[in-house]
Order: structure tokens, then sequence, then C-alpha cells
């Protein structure tokens, strides 16, 4: 088992003698001061290196553990799909606009316990689409223009029970999917956003961009009561069956947002914020800062007070009643 309070608590960890390879950090001393069992009876689980690295902000949320040492160099396989996921059928939905070289990295190493990857090509130019067939994805088409567009696209299509979102630049970690899915199993949560906030490789966001989150997530907290750390992000795990309870109107960038204020103002979910390692994007970047951003902080201010309308149509609403939907034909 993977605790949410030692993940949120800088994944804090106690190392153990003759487990591992050196270099590596496993947390069963850590595991058996919360389960109240014998070292010798919690399960060791090797981190990977980016998991290892100190999220100092969260280091005072957790049960007090040791940080991992920050220059872990080793990588390992992290785990396997039957320690975690207990017979359910895990999507990853990705969309991208001429991301080429950013898919190649981001599907190398998608994690085997994934059973499909829902790659949404939104009018590329370049050979999106075709490197991420040809790596064992199903593409498919969304030409109306947006981010938001090609997320309803894909979830559409998506077959798990559970889904996971990220982008196409390899800014988000592939390796967090086994522990994030482990945490939303043992733990019940329904929807799960990811922080980029906690630790950010050089070059991951510039000075304005932060400050621009920040005011984005006050806006957020003060018209919805919703307190997140990063507003923003773009990587989520959900349960599929709670999709069709979305009222989601943006086709653009604030569909991130929107989803997120759809999911926790839902006082019957279990929604939670945890942290993650974000690295800088391959690719040139697609956001115009100023121009996104003030589209986002107008959305918010928009949605609140009924002036951003409501689909006419549900999006999500026929994956309730025809769940073959998601197993089309990929078009070509």
């Amino acid at each position: 088992m993977v605790d949410g309070a030692l993940y949120r608590g800088c994944l804090g960890v106690a190392a153990v003698p003759g487990v591992g390879s050196p270099g590596l950090c496993c947390y069963p001393a850590a595991q058996s001061a919360v389960s109240g069992l014998p070292v010798s009876a919690a399960r060791p689980v090797v981190l990977h290196q980016e998991l290892s690295v100190p999220l100092a902000r969260y280091g005072r949320i957790g049960a007090g553990y040791p940080a991992c040492a920050a220059d872990i160099r080793a990588r390992q396989t992290l785990l396997r799909g039957d320690q975690v996921f207990k017979g359910q059928r895990i999507s990853v939905v990705i969309p991208c606009h001429n991301e080429e070289e950013g898919i190649k990295v981001v599907l190398s190493d998608m994690p085997a316990l994934v059973d499909e990857v829902v790659v949404v090509d939104n009018n590329s130019t370049d050979r999106t689409a075709e490197v991420a067939r040809s790596m064992g994805a199903r593409v498919i088409k969304e030409t109306r223009k947006g981010y938001g567009a090609a997320y309803k696209t894909g979830f559409n299509h998506a077959s798990g029970d559970i889904i996971v979102a990220m982008d196409g630049d390899a800014t988000y970690p592939r390796s967090f999917i086994p522990v994030l899915l482990e945490i939303m199993d043992e733990e019940q949560w329904d929807f799960i956003t990811c922080d980029r906030t906690g630790h950010r490789e050089r070059g991951a966001g510039t000075f304005l961009r932060i400050l621009g989150n920040s005011i984005l997530n006050w806006s957020m907290f003060l018209l919805y009561f919703v307190h997140l750390r990063d507003s923003q992000s773009g990587m989520w795990v959900f349960r599929r069956h709670i999709l069709p309870r979305f009222n989601i109107t943006s086709d653009g960038m604030s569909f991130s947002e929107e989803l997120k204020i759809e999911a926790f103002t839902k006082r019957d979910l279990r929604c939670t914020e945890l942290p993650i390692y974000y690295r800088a994007r391959i690719g040139e970047s697609k956001l115009n800062m100023w121009k996104d951003g003030f589209n986002n902080l107008l959305f918010m201010f928009k949605k609140r007070f009924g002036l951003a309308g409501s689909a006419s149509v549900r999006p999500f609403a026929a994956l309730a009643q025809d769940p073959s939907l998601s197993a089309a034909d990929d078009p070509k």
C-alpha cells in the first residue's frame, strides 16, 4: 500500500538495509509506523528517483518521516499492475497539437500497467499521429480546435474505469501514475488533480506564469470556495463514471479549471490534490501567457455568475447510456 499521508509528507521514507539496490530508498519502516504492523510485515516498495525527490512544502503535512535524499541517481521500475489496480481498466488520454518529439518520450516510458493510451490529434501538421500510432497508442482525430475539445473527444473514446489525463509534451511524470492510482484505490478518491508547485525542474515555468497561476488559484477560491495549490494543472486521475455529471462548456484552455470546479463543487464526490514532479517541456509551448491567463480568469467569473452558458448537450452524458461509444474505430 502507498499511504497518502506519506505521499503528501514529501514521500517520507525510511531506509531498510538489504532491500532494493544501492541509492534507492524503501519505506517499510515508515509504513509500519502508520499501519501498526511490524516492519517485516510491510511490503517494501522501491521508489522511482523522481518520487524520491523531497517536496519540501509538503514536509510538514505527513507523519514526520525523514525524506529521501534529493541526489538519488538510480532508477528502477516502480510498481506493476497486478499490485495496484485490482481489476480496474486504466486509460491514459493525451491531447496533442504538434507534439511529435514530446509524444515519443511520453509513450516510451508509459507504465506497463496502463491498458490503453488514447492520443487525440488536434490538427497537428507534424508526425504526431504517425509517431503515436507506431508506439501503440490509439489515435483519434479531432478537427475542432481547442484543448477542451480534444479532451472531450478523448474522454468519450476512453474505455477505462479510471482515466489518467496528461499533456503530450513530457512535462508530467508517467512514473507517478502507479502511486496516484494506488492512493486513489486505497483512499477511495473519485478525482485527483496534481500539483506542480512542490518541485519543478529548472526551466519548468517562468516567474510570470507562477504568479499568474497564483492569481487564478485565489480567484477560484474566492469565487467557488475551492482551494487548490495549482488550479491550472493538466494532470488528473479520476473515475470515468463521474464524467456524465459534469456540465463542461469550455472547448479551450479553460477546460482544465472548469473540470476541477465541476469536480470539487460536487459535495458527494471525494476529490483531492497531490504533488508531482514537473519537468521542462519538450518542443515549443502553445500557450499565450497573457491571452490564455486573462481568458481563464474571465471564464471563472462568467461561469460563476451564469454568463458562460451551459452545454446544450452534456459532453459526457452518452457515456452513462452507451459504453460502446468508447470503442469506436480510430479515424485514420
